[in-house]
């Protein structure tokens, strides 16, 4: 008789962090943190904890209806039994890990928590082993239904990219949405000479891209917590906001920065205008109070007295409230709009979860006002950049089109569309158009 091995600290780990996302609706990248935190582990645990745990909260809405197929009374296990399915379920549906052994540490990790349903984890999890090719791969699914299945999407998003972008376009997102995401830094001019030294001294790999100042980082866990890293020197951002920084025309001396969130462009807006010479004054908004609190404080740190943090809602804000010049031939206003962050989906699988279909309405209405409040501050020769990490037809050239028909955009022109594709170099899915208003 074999011996069975001991729970794999990764299996508790994505069950946990699967847990803590769908009891306190966090954040996947804030449970899975504080989950580590208190889940005893060793480092080698890390790497696929945090595969499994992306993939398992990410594929839950379309596994969940397989395995309540499975049970008599799904509604009577207890939620922390029925994510030690869901997170071997997903194992065995969307990893390539021995079945033996995935179904022996499935059981495992049913046992930890219940072991009077050991047997039943057992029975469910042989099942899914049985009928996973059949349910894959029905025959009576529709192709983009299918697709869904395949690569453990809601069936409303899958439709979605289908209708927007085609099949072939809609299953190259859906596959690369599902890949692990690397991490990118830009470097900004306030870094050390030797930030590269001391972050590869630490343990990193630092790896250069083709945008100027970003650099794929490799074995991140290491520096994390880096003094360059904490204090945004060395500042962590997806490769697609380098390059949209790095695509916007001329040499803007006074920048608008709505919707700053934690400052991140307004920083690197700043920093773009240093490296080339230049003194360019930043008015970062926003309605989060947390947040400006948190920017304005990272920017002093850093030095950038050139921008500035107002706590404010662009929809209600009127143009004397900020010291906003826009009467500056360079001009430019940098919207960064809330979205859906369907373009950023291997990093925030819990949107996979909780996204619904209403809420691309609700954020198309609210981007509409923003980007029409925002062109209020324009005057003759203003650049307006309207950016998203969305790939939502809907929430970027929809959006842009109804400003451009409203009378609220009938003096602006469209200039440029910059678009990165999801998982090209490494980067995720990112859009954004220049417009210009009429002299």
């Amino acid at each position: 008789m074999g011996v069975t091995a001991p729970l794999a600290a990764s299996r508790e780990i994505a069950r946990a962090t699967l847990s803590v996302v769908r009891e306190r609706e966090a954040y996947f990248a804030e449970a899975f943190s504080a989950t580590l935190e208190r889940t005893p582990h060793v480092e080698r645990d890390i790497g696929y904890a945090a595969r499994l745990a992306r993939m398992s909260v990410g594929t839950f809405t379309a596994i969940s209806p397989l395995l309540n197929s499975f049970l008599e009374r799904p509604d009577k296990l207890p939620t922390h039994a029925f994510d030690c399915l869901a997170v071997s379920a997903t194992e065995l549906l969307y990893t390539d890990t021995d079945t033996y052994a995935v179904v022996s540490q499935g059981v495992e990790l049913m046992r930890s928590h219940y072991p009077h349903l050991a047997s039943l984890a057992n029975a469910v999890l042989r099942r899914v082993v049985n009928e996973a090719p059949t349910w894959l791969d029905a025959p009576d699914l529709m192709p983009v239904e299918r697709l869904a299945r395949r690569y453990g999407f809601p069936g409303w998003l899958a439709s979605m990219f289908d209708a927007e972008q085609g099949y072939e376009e809609a299953e190259a997102i859906l596959r690369a949405s599902n890949e692990e995401p690397p991490v990118f830094v830009h470097v900004l001019s306030v870094a050390p000479d030797d930030w590269r030294a001391q972050l590869e001294v630490a343990g990193a790999r630092v790896e250069e891209t083709d945008v100027a100042y970003a650099y794929r980082i490799e074995h991140f866990g290491h520096v994390r917590t880096h003094p360059l890293v904490m204090s945004r020197a060395v500042l962590v951002t997806d490769l697609a906001v380098s390059r949209l920084i790095e695509q916007l025309d001329g040499d803007p001396r006074t920048i608008l920065d709505v919707c700053c969130g934690r400052g991140t462009k307004s920083l690197l807006l700043a920093d773009r205008a240093r490296r080339r010479g230049m003194h360019a004054q930043v008015i970062a908004v926003d309605n989060g109070a947390h947040k400006i609190e948190r920017a304005r404080a990272d920017a002093a740190a850093l030095g950038y007295d050139e921008v500035t943090f107002h706590h404010a809602d662009i929809i209600d804000l009127n143009p004397e409230d900020i010291p906003f010049d826009a009467s500056d031939a360079a001009a430019l206003i940098f919207i960064d709009a809330p979205c859906s962050g369907l373009g950023t989906l291997r990093r925030h699988p819990d949107k996979r979860l909780r996204l619904q279909p209403d809420d691309i309405d609700r954020l198309v209405a609210l981007q509409s006002a923003i980007v029409s409040a925002a062109a209020r501050f324009a005057t003759g020769g203003t650049t307006v950049a309207y950016a998203t990490c969305t790939i939502s037809e809907r929430e970027n050239d929809g959006v842009v089109g109804r400003f451009l028909a409203d009378v609220a955009g009938d003096t602006f022109t469209r200039t440029n569309t910059v678009r990165t594709r999801l998982g090209e170099h490494g980067q995720d899915g990112h859009i954004m158009t220049l417009m210009e208003r009429k002299g």
